[in-house]
């Protein structure tokens, strides 16, 4: 795996496959350029490095241009207890080009992602999804916005939020459908998942739809666990807190799962894991 800092410009040849993600490090508040050309394919690791003592606020933009045929993995880290932060990720995607984002947020005083994805050219897809697992008193905010302004493209944004104590959560998304954008295809979805009475989850999925030959559907879902399902794990030989951690990580893992490098997909589990045992307060 290859290193970079915001600030370094990256650029993937034509026709390049990298076999080893790129990761980079978050360190400052520098934009970072990221393009691949025309049927290049690979996977971008960014990890937010803010210190928890950190007096600064940082802001880091990602400029993301995809080529025809171009093929990204975005995977986006934030994480730390006592910081405040935000990325705004813009994305342009060329004629048949492929992403895949996921951004994961654990904690934080405040944490704003914001994603904007340009369908630039036709058939191109984009895969958006998020998870947020909170405690204590953090917030954290997702902002997409799809603007679909080329035909036959398809945009599946999926989030999901687990909110504990007095934790926050907030999902906004508007998927903009252009005139001439027609055979566009959209699903929204927000499920939030409340361990305490306290916590609060938000979900304001939106749609603003100019063409008249389009496929386009949003939801939005705020909850606890199902006492019944706590129930029969509890009657299998379960205690109480273990069956509330399994119920809570087989929530988070349906984001997890598609995640197609191994050794990334294992990571991202073992800190869901975790940050769940801390929020759940049982051993695993």
């Amino acid at each position: 795996m290859s290193t970079h800092v915001s600030g370094q410009p990256i650029h993937i040849s034509k026709n390049t496959h990298l076999a080893e993600p790129i990761q980079v490090i978050l360190n400052s508040s520098a934009p970072l350029q990221v393009t691949l050309d025309e049927h290049a394919q690979a996977t971008l690791v960014l990890n937010d490095s803010t210190h928890a003592n950190s007096a600064q606020d940082l802001h880091n933009l990602i400029e993301v241009t995809l080529g025809e045929g171009a093929d990204l993995d975005f995977l986006l880290i934030q994480r730390g207890e006592t910081v405040k932060r935000s990325v705004t990720s813009r994305f342009a995607l060329g004629r048949s080009s492929r992403l895949r984002a996921l951004s994961f947020i654990q904690d934080g005083t405040l944490t704003k992602n914001e994603i904007h994805v340009d369908f630039k050219g036709e058939g191109a897809e984009a895969s958006l999804k998020g998870l947020s697992v909170l405690e204590g008193v953090s917030e954290a905010y997702h902002k997409v916005t799809a603007n679909h302004a080329a035909a036959h493209c398809q945009s599946v944004q999926f989030y999901k939020s687990i909110v504990g104590d007095r934790a926050k959560s907030g999902f906004e998304s508007l998927v903009w459908v252009h005139p001439g954008a027609q055979k566009s295809d959209s699903r929204q979805l927000s499920r939030n998942l409340l361990l305490s009475d306290f916590a609060t989850a938000t979900a304001q999925p939106d749609l603003k739809i100019l063409a008249d030959d389009v496929s386009c559907a949003h939801g939005a879902t705020v909850g606890q666990l199902d006492k019944d399902e706590l129930f029969y794990l509890q009657s299998r030989g379960l205690s109480k807190d273990v069956a509330r951690f399994v119920l809570t990580y087989g929530f988070a893992e349906e984001i997890l799962e598609d995640i197609r490098d191994t050794g990334l997909k294992n990571t991202l589990e073992a800190l869901v894991r975790a940050e769940l045992a801390s929020l759940l307060k049982v051993e695993i």
